[in-house]
């Protein structure tokens, strides 16, 4: 607001707003296996103080994944700010995780608002494990099925190493099978 002072003329400038987030933007939404970083990005609704001295704090109130580190932290322009982090790949599975933002200031030196933003996203770095099938198979002449494999989770199936050419696997259902039926 506008404050005058005294009988001059003068007016004085006196921002009382309380700087708020416009919006949260973390990506991507689900780090997997392969991912390498993940961001935040945080829009307030004016400028803020951008020198790096009052940097917004984000934390995971709740879920506190180890998977993420913070890399850096840099203001995009003066009202948003993109926070970065590596993945540490630690076997760990949650979902909708919270975000929560704090300790930003305006120009003025007002304190934003604390930010809560639930179900924000959701990791996923445990690794599949096979839940059927043989690593070691035997079977009679002219078959061309080998073993069918399945996982406890959707997973695609592929074929790699020296003796892959010898081989089909159906990358969905995990059927394999003989390029050739052997004699």
């Amino acid at each position: 607001g506008f404050a005058k002072t005294g009988l001059t003329s003068n007016w004085v400038l006196s921002d009382f707003e309380v700087p708020l987030v416009n919006s949260l933007t973390p990506s991507p939404l689900l780090i997997s296996d392969g991912t390498s970083s993940f961001t935040i990005t945080v829009d307030y609704n004016e400028a803020m103080i951008s020198d790096g001295s009052q940097d917004p704090t984000i934390s995971f109130p709740v879920e506190n994944p180890t998977t993420l580190s913070f890399s850096s932290g840099v203001w995009i322009n003066t009202q948003s700010y993109e926070a970065t982090y590596t993945i540490i790949d630690v076997e760990e599975e949650l979902t909708d995780v919270d975000i929560q933002v704090t300790g930003a200031q305006d120009l003025a030196g007002n304190d934003q608002t604390v930010f809560d933003e639930q179900d924000a996203f959701s990791i996923d770095m445990l690794t599949p494990s096979i839940t059927s099938g043989s690593s070691s198979v035997n079977m009679s002449e002219n078959n061309g099925s080998v073993e069918s494999y399945g996982a406890d989770e959707t997973v695609t199936w592929s074929l790699s190493g020296v003796d892959a050419s010898f081989f089909n696997i159906s990358f969905t259902t995990g059927n394999l099978n003989f390029s050739a039926t052997p004699d």
